[in-house]
């Protein structure tokens, strides 16, 4: 390979690395964004629903129902007993 070559490479190789750097760049702007938004974004809480407002919302039952226990659950937890 000649000179010429070599250095053509090295010039494609630069070219590429710079785009790449760009393109980091980039994405930790995004995920810095996101972080952003992440961190306002209350449903991420670690917070009891009830904490967070949901029992005296309109959509308490919605709540409410991710915690009940089926029926048919309860009378083999009573039968059990």
């Amino acid at each position: 390979m000649t000179n010429e070559e070599w250095q053509k490479r090295v010039e494609i190789l630069g070219s590429l690395l710079a785009a790449k750097d760009k393109e980091i760049e980039f994405l930790k702007a995004r995920i810095a964004e996101l972080e952003k938004r992440l961190g306002l974004d209350s449903s991420t809480s670690s917070k009891h629903p009830q904490v967070m407002g949901c029992a005296r919302s309109h959509t308490h039952r919605a709540c409410e129902s991710k915690a009940r226990i089926p029926v048919v659950a309860k009378r083999v937890i009573r039968d059990t007993a």
